[in-house]
């Protein structure tokens, strides 16, 4: 009987020791060399956060999903994606900083908060009227312009591999419908961060006031700002129509997505998994992109259904009314080589 119960309790020994190994293996930090070891080998996967400010229904995660499948397929399921959407993890701002100190691997936010909290430079993006399609964004954001600014965002552990979009911005209110610029004096209009936007609403006659994005919906809806400068496919899919009926397309900037991954997470792969999360990071730009621009085509009649009014005024004395911007801007070099790069200098 002795004897029994000695080897009964060998027998429990090893299967503590094995349940211990295999609880110790499961907690390793997602990122991490021994992480990154373990799912080299096949015995585990490097799980990586990806995290945005915007609904489910959103743009930003249908790239995000698109981004999830193309790196699992690439690393051959090494790297497991997951999703964090509306906020979950915080406002954009938070997201950035996230990316700063390796609590999140991947997020897209706006480019307007880069500029204000890392990257004063970035701020000519913001500029109205700068771009008159998405071609020419794409041919400076995407080119050696784009890259030379984004560059010094390392220093921060702020790796840019690439560009979601959310098309123009346009301008949403409760109040009126806007047929001229003289519609928009007196409104109360929500802003990103960033000086850009507040100088702009200013010279436009409006009352700019800067709202973090999942904020803006409660502030619509009690009447703490009028309207919002918002893309179409961020208004629809949010249900901003819902308090919201009058929508001017004034096209007034190109709402550019910086898409960040923590440079130390990077860091943490292999040369390897880094190159296929930064080929799965290009392709579901692109196709994020491409999302954007099909939805643009419908949404209009979709939002008409639903009691949104459409117009669209005539935008050479909004162009004039900002002209001073342009002639104020203390970042003449930068601005220059945005111009150059557009043949417009």
């Amino acid at each position: 009987m002795k004897k029994l119960f000695c080897i009964g309790l060998a027998v429990c020994m090893v299967c503590l020791i094995a349940f211990s190994g295999c609880g110790k293996q499961s907690d390793l930090p997602a990122g991490s060399p021994s992480a990154q070891a373990a799912g080299e080998n096949g015995g585990g996967v490097i799980v990586a956060k990806f995290a945005h400010a915007l609904s489910p229904q959103s743009p930003y995660q249908t790239g995000a999903e698109k981004f999830k499948e193309l790196v699992e397929e690439k690393t051959g399921g090494k790297v497991v994606i997951e999703i964090y959407p509306n906020g979950q993890l915080g406002a954009e701002r938070d997201l950035f900083e996230g990316l700063k100190l390796g609590t999140v691997e991947f997020a897209v936010g706006g480019m307007g908060v880069l500029s204000q909290a890392y990257e004063p430079k970035l701020e000519v993006f913001g500029l109205p009227f700068m771009f008159e399609s998405r071609e020419e964004v794409y041919e400076v954001l995407d080119g050696p312009v784009g890259q030379e600014l984004y560059k010094p965002l390392l220093e921060n552990q702020i790796e840019i591999v690439g560009n979601f979009e959310a098309g123009f911005r346009q301008l949403s209110n409760s109040k009126r419908p806007v047929n001229s610029i003289d519609d928009v004096k007196g409104l109360k209009i929500r802003t990103p961060e960033g000086s850009v936007y507040i100088n702009t609403w200013n010279a436009l006659g409006a009352s700019p006031t800067p709202i973090a994005w999942n904020e803006l919906y409660s502030a619509l809806q009690t009447g703490v700002v009028d309207g919002a400068e918002v893309p179409i496919s961020n208004f629809a899919t949010s249900g901003f129509g819902e308090v919201q009926k009058y929508y001017g397309w004034i096209n007034y900037m190109y709402d550019s997505i910086p898409f960040g991954a923590s440079k130390s997470f990077m860091d943490s792969l292999s040369p390897e998994l880094q190159e296929a999360v930064r080929e799965a990071a290009k392709e579901a730009c692109d196709f994020e992109r491409q999302t954007v621009k099909e939805m643009e085509a419908q949404l209009q009649a979709e939002l008409e259904g639903q009691g949104v009014q459409f117009t669209t005024p005539d935008l050479e004395p909004f162009r004039a009314a900002v002209q001073p911007i342009y002639d104020n801007y203390a970042d003449k070099e930068t601005l220059g080589k945005v111009q150059a790069a557009l043949g417009r200098q």
